[in-house]
């Protein structure tokens, strides 16, 4: 049977393109329908498309995918939006007024057009975060009603370079597919991981992602601070090929072998790990792990560094959330303590429940922990049906059937259809009453106007009459005088 509701979400990011299609359950749980995933490192860098040709093929062959696992076609999608270039822009609008009054809604409205209107070079704004406005002193979420004679806008404005907007969108557009929204990945994903409490309290939100990385600050359940470095969990990777092995297995070591917190045993033993299956070469683990750290070491300093140019490092109360693939590193959460002096720091769990299905049981043996939670994230960020329903076929069997369909519809949708069937015939006849209402009046009105003429016509007739046989009478008795 095929699928008439549904959610579908497409994510590109640094090694792959992946698409997801599920629905939100009335218990508030949300069931994955469909995963489908290619490998884009050859079109794909740091986020952003670069071939064109080759994503717009690789986004028609995930869509296909979902839909044969749906029986289903899919009218759009949501895309995630991330990148080297993405981070946010704080700006200021202030609006003197001649007198105190009131602030309104119009007044509000013109200042956020302004904030938008504001040209940002060759960068294109993505989302308008949230922020305060100042009155005075005092800041306020909703100024409407508020009586003063000046009004301060702040906003954080989330942009990327015009550019990759533009290559995304003409990707997703060469492959015949709508985009029902383009959301910014990194914050969907914190939507999703980071929960409502901490955000209040402030807390720095980290996606260790394979190219690039990504920090966001929220303090007061306002996002303070965006920006994407372009280092990731990839970078220790290949620094690994330098032992002169294959990513694949450079990779296994990086999550399987190493450890941050790896120290040479006080002995005289040396511990070494064979890079090859065959056992001819090895390598002490001593060094492996050093390559590890010195990687991750940089990383999470750069990410300090961001930290503390938001200027919010001594306000996150509720720590540090991480997640992506480069999460998994062991050790990786004491490392960051141990250099941004951070106490709190855990991995991100859904605040949404995920039902148990076959297909998650699958997906969680075979990708890696934390690497589908941005994915995840634009699924729950999703409210429009995103399943493509077939136009009806006009016609009825019988009054009061319902129509003849291509395609089978929910019992709520048949009820709908008939509901507002039987209201149109009902406008339909109503129409139709009066206008009959009102043709009947113009030609009663149009006899009363014709009677009223032959009348007069009449009249006019008989006196002309009169006046003719009064004038023979003149006439006859003027000729008898003249006799």
């Amino acid at each position: 049977m095929a699928m008439t509701e549904f959610i579908a979400a497409i994510e590109l990011s640094s090694t792959k393109i992946s698409g997801i299609a599920g629905k939100k359950n009335e218990d508030g749980t949300m069931q994955v329908l469909a995963f489908s995933k290619a490998d884009a490192t050859s079109y794909m860098k740091k986020g952003v498309v670069y071939n064109l040709d080759k994503t717009a093929q690789a986004i028609t062959a995930i869509v296909k995918d979902l839909e044969q696992m749906l029986n289903s076609k899919i009218a759009k999608v949501y895309v995630g939006i991330a990148g080297q270039s993405i981070h946010t822009i704080k700006n200021v609008i202030n609006r003197t007024l001649k007198e105190r009054q009131l602030i309104t809604q119009e007044l509000v409205d013109s200042v956020c057009d302004e904030n938008i209107d504001i040209p940002n070079n060759d960068m294109t704004i993505l989302e308008v975060a949230p922020q305060e406005f100042r009155i005075g002193n005092d800041y306020q979420l909703d100024p409407v009603g508020v009586a003063s004679d000046h009004l301060e806008g702040q906003f954080m404005n989330v942009v990327c370079r015009d550019t990759v907007k533009r290559s995304l969108v003409h990707s997703f557009e060469k492959a015949d597919i709508e985009i029902a929204d383009l959301l910014v990945a990194p914050l969907a994903a914190a939507r999703l991981l980071v929960p409502e409490s901490d955000r209040r309290s402030g807390c720095v939100f980290v996606d260790f992602g394979a190219e690039t990385t990504t920090i966001a600050i929220f303090k007061n359940d306002l996002l303070r601070f965006l920006t994407v470095i372009p280092l990731g969990s990839h970078n220790i990777t290949k620094d690994l090929t330098s032992l002169k092995i294959e990513e694949s297995r450079a990779e296994y070591l990086k999550l399987r072998v190493g450890d941050l917190n790896y120290k040479e045993s006080d002995d005289d033993v040396v511990e070494t790990f064979f890079l090859d299956e065959e056992k001819t070469r090895e390598v002490p683990l001593i060094k492996i792990n050093d390559i590890i750290k010195a990687r991750a070491e940089e990383i999470i300093a750069n990410v300090w560094n961001q930290i503390q140019v938001s200027g919010y490092h001594d306000k996150l109360l509720a720590g540090m959330i991480i997640t992506g693939g480069g999460s998994n590193l062991n050790g990786l959460i004491d490392l960051i303590k141990h250099i941004t002096h951070i106490e709190r720091v855990k991995i991100g769990n859904p605040n949404i429940e995920i039902a148990h299905s076959k297909l998650i049981k699958e997906l969680k043996e075979k990708e890696a922990n934390n690497s589908l939670n941005t994915i995840l994230g634009l699924l729950a960020a999703g409210d429009m049906n995103c399943a493509k329903i077939d136009k009806v076929v006009e016609g009825t069997l019988f009054e009061g059937e319902e129509m003849i369909k291509k395609q089978e519809k929910t019992p709520e949708e048949i009820k709908e259809e008939l509901r507002l069937q039987q209201q149109k015939k009902e406008e339909e006849e109503k129409i139709r009453q009066e206008k009959l209402k009102e043709q009947k009046l113009r030609e009663e009105e149009e006899e009363k106007k014709r009677k009223k003429k032959n009348k007069k016509s009449w009249t006019s007739s008989l006196i002309k009459k009169f006046e003719e046989v009064q004038k023979n009478i003149f006439n006859e008795n003027d000729e008898i005088k003249n006799d």
